[in-house]
């Protein structure tokens, strides 16, 4: 008995596991006798140690996340325009790790969607959100760097600003991302042991068609390679002019300590924005090979090596707040005071973020300039911000 079956969509950002369905079904009829429900389902032991691996993922990127989150809120000296950008990007990767790893890493363990209608939709389209938005806010930081040491006459942006900017990345995720929420449906794949259920787009021109491509190359373009060039001609600029101009007064130890927190915060953001390139371009690679070269798909080992391509691709989730642990003095105390139930963990009242501490500036200093009307940072608020 033959029964026709809709191929499953290729690949959709962040769920890029359907292809494996794909190739392993007839693009046009499936024989029932030779569909089982259990065929992608792994070996006892295989499943335990995927399942390790990504709840260690989990585990590591939500509560890494949730405290970079609370750093940033609970203590006045953390709430700067930088780190408001951040606390975006944690919140971003925080509802990713929660909201989607652990749903998706069970449909790639099984390839058998167990969660409904309802949350297809919602896992289809919040995936892609957190991580459109995430490399949005990037964007943003990258600019806001731009400006304050390329232009430092110009007036900084100010919080208000970067709450609006923070409400555009969502508006204009929200509209990149849409169609994922529109066309997401569940296809039933009868088999002789039961139905097997996944979770794909089903765009106007039927599934793994020409909506398909285009959508997922426009997503490719608009939410990695432009916003990555983007930023490396911005950090490239910025790079040259803290380590290659040398400018009058630059012996002084304001200027000193200045050009150090500046250099320090973008070379933490350029390490941030790179581990988001290596972890995300596996992913496209694999599109674009999959796509002109679907023999791939038929690989022994192939549902392994989604395994691993999806937990790379994931893993940029946990990584930032260990960046800001290891390379911030601030988020560093945070992270202590968070954890200082933890054995090995120290952490004294002393060293609270908020603790007051000994200025090194004149009163002079501390005044702020009116510049054509516009208010400048003074050189305190200025070096807060710098060193976050």
């Amino acid at each position: 008995m033959a029964v026709t079956v809709l191929p499953v969509v290729a690949y959709n950002f962040t769920s890029f596991y359907d292809d494996y369905e794909i190739h392993n079904i007839s693009n046009t009829t499936v024989d029932v006798a030779q569909c089982s429900v259990s065929a992608f389902v792994q070996p006892v032991l295989t499943q335990f140690l995927w399942s390790l691996i990504f709840g260690g993922l989990i585990i590591i990127a939500a509560g890494g996340n949730i405290i970079v989150i609370w750093i940033v809120l609970a203590h006045r000296r953390m709430r700067t325009v930088t780190n408001y950008f951040l606390l975006n990007l944690a919140f971003a990767d925080a509802l990713i790790a929660i909201l989607n790893i652990p749903f998706n890493f069970s449909f790639l363990l099984n390839n058998i969607w167990y969660f409904g209608f309802v949350y297809c939709k919602i896992a289809k389209f919040t995936g892609t959100l957190m991580v459109t938005a995430s490399i949005f806010t990037l964007s943003a930081i990258a600019v806001d760097r731009y400006i304050a040491i390329v232009h430092p006459m110009k007036p900084r942006m100010s919080k208000t600003k970067a709450k609006s900017i923070i409400f555009l990345v969502w508006v204009l995720s929200g509209v990149i991302c849409f169609p994922n929420l529109v066309y997401a449906q569940l296809i039933y794949i009868p088999c002789f042991d039961g139905v097997r259920i996944v979770c794909i787009l089903d765009f106007p021109d039927g599934i793994y068609n020409e909506y398909d491509f285009w959508y997922n190359i426009s997503c490719m373009v608009i939410t990695y390679f432009l916003p990555l060039a983007a930023m490396g001609v911005s950090y490239g600029i910025v790079g040259v002019k803290l380590w290659g101009s040398h400018a009058p007064g630059e012996s002084s130890s304001r200027h000193k300590e200045q050009l150090k927190a500046k250099r320090k915060v973008v070379k933490m953001m350029v390490i941030v924005v790179l581990l988001f390139g290596i972890c995300w371009i596996p992913v496209h690679i694999y599109f674009l090979l999959g796509r002109h070269h679907s023999y791939l798909y038929k690989y022994e080992h192939i549902q392994e090596i989604f395994l691993f391509l999806y937990w790379v691709a994931m893993s940029n989730s946990m990584y930032n707040p260990l960046i800001y642990c290891w390379m911030n003095d601030k988020f560093r105390k945070g992270f202590k005071k968070a954890l200082r139930f933890l054995p090995g963990v120290h952490w004294k009242p002393e060293d609270s973020i908020d603790a007051p501490r000994p200025s090194t500036l004149s009163s002079c200093h501390s005044m702020k300039l009116s510049r054509n009307g516009s208010v400048m940072t003074t050189v305190e608020e200025s070096l807060a911000e710098n060193a976050f």
